[in-house]
């Protein structure tokens, strides 16, 4: 035999072939017909989802726990907590409504400079002032 490094793959496969009539091998069982006999004496039931929730403890459960997250949910707001002990008339605990404050109005008029012209404001700047083509000419100007 030759050496295996330098071995084709034509020389490697024959030399495989002659190893393999030399040492006996176990026979092999024909495991599709076992597998078909065993499916074919005991069929096993699909599993139904829906007989799944026909149990009323495993119902009842999912109810509960829906329930109690349901519960906390609303308990974490403050606001929901006070309603809730308000409905159920809990002891302690005073819900009082009062009327939002309504903004006030500031009586005193923005300072914003003088009242100029245009013109006269870029008299009076170090800057030029820029005015947007597409807004035309300003209502006011204030220096």
């Amino acid at each position: 035999m030759a050496d295996p490094s330098r071995l084709g793959d034509a020389d490697l496969e024959r030399a495989l072939r002659d190893l393999g009539r030399r040492y006996p091998y176990p026979p092999t069982p024909n495991l599709a017909a076992t597998v078909r006999t065993r499916i074919v004496v005991r069929p096993i039931a699909p599993v139904r989802p829906s007989a799944l929730w026909r149990d009323p403890r495993r119902l009842a459960l999912v109810a509960a726990v829906l329930l109690a997250l349901a519960g906390a949910a609303a308990l974490i707001n403050p606001a929901t907590r006070d309603v809730i002990a308000h409905f159920f008339h809990v002891r302690g605990v005073v819900v009082t409504r009062v009327p939002s404050p309504q903004p006030s109005i500031s009586p005193n008029p923005l300072d914003l400079g003088h009242r100029t012209t245009l013109e006269e404001a870029r008299s009076q700047v170090d800057f030029t002032i820029a005015v947007p083509p597409a807004l035309g000419v300003p209502d006011a100007v204030y220096v």
